[in-house]
Formats: structure tokens, sequence, C-alpha cells
């Protein structure tokens, strides 16, 4: 099969190699994202040494060697992460056919009304930009209130294509929300625009720098993470459930559904939102980049490593984290001259191969 190299682009997996049963190690990064890996298993890493002394390029070193080094290294009183990894490209998917634009899906889902085509938000922009993509909006007495009722397709008017938002997300209540597949794994520019309508309605730029996304679907929220991830940005979950309540009729308090949220770091203006936009600044590097966290033992089980066709020997591993290809046994091996040739037997052996086990 295919998988992503670092840049997002396709990447084919030419061979495997069995490792037998190895201790499985969990890596966890600043952002929550984590991975199981073996010792033996590479790492492209930049270490304090390179910051420092502003050296190019990455390192290439072991899970076990991260572990001799430390982790995490003495900054005081404090312990600071020392060892970050690239930052990932955005992931290349094919396109999908999709009936409703990907960002009045994301505008939908943020604000938009159960089985309708409308959604309250008292921003003009926003229904600028929906007219922009060919659909007829209709704004309420109260400038917050629009509704789709009709598509303008080549000077011709087209009815209300209200029976769209019906069916599978569109019966969902906002707690009930998710990013349903074909607008998850679709070209980068769609998942841009999905996420842009996202923002624009439950986003909001923060003074640090990050954008904050809240919402009371705790499905969405971790789509909303992997949407972000997948776009080459970062985003984690904040730790602490938001539990809100308002005064009732008579006083009385009135308990809110759990409110889910997360902090975005984005290379790319987001917002049509113009004050929004205007707020935005794009994040220094090294907020985008991920810093592992800790490296702990997990389990025992069958391993495997595996080998791309790519130069640098990088691909995106689950959650998009940029890992590399080859275990230490195999980064041996091409050292004394025997790597090419076993990989290429194993890939006229297997073609290509699912990696289904833990990483080497």
């Amino acid at each position: 099969i295919a998988e992503k190299a670092a840049d997002g682009s396709p990447a084919r997996v030419v061979a495997r190699h069995e490792l037998g049963v190895k201790q499985i190690y969990r890596v966890t990064f600043d952002d929550g994202s984590s991975t199981n890996c073996t010792l033996e298993h590479l790492w492209n890493v930049r270490g304090r040494r390179e910051r420092r002394n502003n050296l190019p390029g990455w390192r290439t070193i072991s899970t076990e060697e991260i572990l001799e080094a430390g982790v995490k290294r003495p900054n005081g009183v404090a312990q600071a992460r020392q060892w970050e990894i690239p930052i990932q490209g955005p992931a290349q998917f094919p396109e999908q056919e999709v009936d409703i634009h990907p960002y009045v899906v994301g505008l939908w889902i943020g604000d938009g009304s159960k089985k309708q085509p409308s959604w309250n938000k008292p921003f003009p922009e926003i229904a600028e930009r929906v007219r922009s993509l060919g659909y007829i909006v209709n704004c309420g007495k109260d400038g917050a209130t629009h509704r789709i009722v009709g598509e303008s397709h080549k000077g011709f008017l087209l009815g209300s294509r209200a029976y769209l938002f019906r069916g599978g997300l569109f019966e969902c209540g906002s707690h009930e929300r998710y990013i349903p597949d074909e607008y998850k794994f679709n070209t980068v520019e769609n998942r841009r625009e999905l996420l842009r309508g996202l923002l624009d309605t439950d986003g909001e730029w923060q003074k640090a720098g990050s954008i904050g996304y809240a919402t009371t679907s705790e499905r969405l929220i971790h789509d909303v993470i992997w949407l972000v991830r997948s776009l080459g940005g970062k985003a984690q979950l904040q730790p602490a459930v938001k539990n809100g309540w308002y005064p009732g009729e008579d006083g009385e308090r009135v308990e809110c559904r759990d409110c889910y949220r997360a902090t975005i770091q984005l290379d790319w203006n987001p917002f049509t939102i113009e004050h929004r936009r205007n707020q935005w600044k794009p994040c220094e590097s090294r907020y985008l980049s991920r810093w592992i966290e800790s490296i702990e033992y997990s389990h025992d089980e069958d391993a495997m490593c595996i080998t791309v066709d790519r130069p640098d020997g990088l691909y995106l591993a689950n959650d998009f984290i940029v890992t590399h290809n080859t275990s230490m046994l195999q980064r041996l091996m091409q050292h004394f001259g025997l790597g090419e040739m076993i990989a290429g037997e194993e890939s006229k052996r297997t073609g290509l191969v699912f990696a289904s086990v833990q990483l080497g």
C-alpha cells in the first residue's frame, strides 16, 4: 500500500522486515499525539546541540539512544523537552466528489440548524463567502439568521437544496456532530475550506498567537485535531473539560453540556471573518514542531519495520507523526552493503505491504 512521506505526498512501502517479539515503547509528544515503536526504531530529531550551534539538518538516532541521552534536560527546577521532530507536510489524499462545498459543511457543523441549510452568525463576510461559492443566501431581520435558498449556476437559479441537509450528519444535534470521511479524506484545499468554515463559526484568535476551537461534541473535537494535523498544523486537546451553566427563569442553576476545547497552530490564515483575519499572525516554526514529551515501556508484541521509497527514509505514522522507515538492524545492514539486496528480495516477495504491527 501507499504510506505518506514526511512532506505529505504518497510513498510506497517497498519492503517489510519482521523483527519477532520486541519490547514496545510508547513515544508521546507535547501535543498529546503518540505512537508505539521498538527501542531500535529510528527518528530524525533536532536536539539542544543542533539548536545552540545553528546546525542544519537532523540527526537520525534510535529510540534507545534518545532514552540514553535523556528525553528531557534540567532547566532550573524544571525539566525541558529537548528533542523535536520535523514538521509534517499536508497529507495528500485523492479528491472525492461531494454534494455540498466543504466550507459550507464546516460552517454548518459549527453553527448550522439541524436538518436545515441555515446558520446563525452576524458576520456578513460568511454570507458573502457562501454566495461567492454559488449559493443564494437570504438574511433574516435579526442580521444573524441566514439560509441557503438555492444555487446560481451558469445564470440559472436552482431551487433550495434543503434535502441535502437531511440524513446522517445533518440529523445530528451540536453535541453529536462529526466530520464525514468523504470530507476528511479529500484534497488539501478541500480540507482547508472545511477548516475555514469550522473556525469562522466556533474558532477564536488568541493573544498568544494560537487559535482556539470549542465544541460540545467529543467526537468532533478529535476530528478537528486530526484535520489540523493532516494539514501540517499542530493541535492539542485542552486537559480540562469546561462545565458551563446559566441561570434559569427562577434563578436556578442550569447545567450546560460539557465543552471540549483545542488549541491550534497554523502557518496560514484560516479566517474569513475580517476582524479575526486581521488579528491572526503566523506562529513561529518552533511552535509548529512536535517535541518528545515521554518514552515509556508499554508491552511486548510482534514487531516489524518497513522501508519506503523515499531518499530521506521518512514517512508519516499515525497522528501524522514524522518518523524513519528503518530499524537499527537495517541501518547496520545498509552500512555493510547488505540492506539494498535484502530490501530488494523482500520487495519482490511481498510487493506492497500494510504495516499492521508495531513499528520497528
